[in-house]
């Protein structure tokens, strides 16, 4: 650096003593985010939505125990593998001062029981299902032996032989199954 270099970089430093940066100004209106779930299945997806402050929003994981993903522009969430543990998205704004978050659970992947079950005509079972949300709809696929399944996953043949399949949903994260 040259002499002169030096001299005004003295010069600076004594100025910003006197006169102390006070940074960006606070947001307003004050920064707010939410999501479109806060529950997500591994690798499932969260829509993050900022509001307030100049609108120049930055996104990061504030905590990340599951090893998820926050794209920094558009807020899009994904979950990472590690289940059972929550992951918090932070909004800043880069002309103002402030911050909102948006806690997401990361759940344990849905499992349903019995996968593939071979019953006589007029039987049936009951659908275990862990995991997940524990908010979870059944609906019939394919019927061919004339089968049904109730709202509570209580699945009872038809009175045909045939290939019955039934698709579990979670519908908060919309993971899905099939037995």
């Amino acid at each position: 650096a040259s002499a002169s270099d030096s001299d005004s970089d003295a010069a600076s430093d004594s100025d910003s003593d006197s006169d102390s940066d006070p940074g960006p100004p606070p947001c307003a209106p004050p920064l707010t985010l939410s999501g479109s779930a806060t529950m997500a299945a591994p690798w499932g997806n969260v829509f993050l939505t900022a509001g307030g402050g100049t609108g120049a929003y930055v996104y990061d994981l504030f905590n990340n125990p599951s090893g998820g993903l926050v794209h920094a522009s558009t807020g899009v969430y994904s979950a990472g593998t590690v289940s059972g543990v929550s992951d918090v998205v932070r909004v800043t704004d880069a002309a103002c001062a402030g911050e909102a978050t948006w806690a997401i659970e990361v759940l344990s992947p849905l499992d349903v029981a019995p996968v593939l079950v071979e019953l006589p005509p007029a039987k049936g079972f009951q659908i275990a299902v862990t995991g997940g949300s524990g908010e979870v709809d059944f609906t019939m696929l394919d019927a061919g032996s004339g089968g049904t399944v109730d709202a509570g996953g209580l699945y009872a043949s038809g009175k045909a032989e045939g290939y019955d399949r039934i698709r579990v949903t979670d519908a908060i994260t919309g993971e899905k199954a099939d037995v």
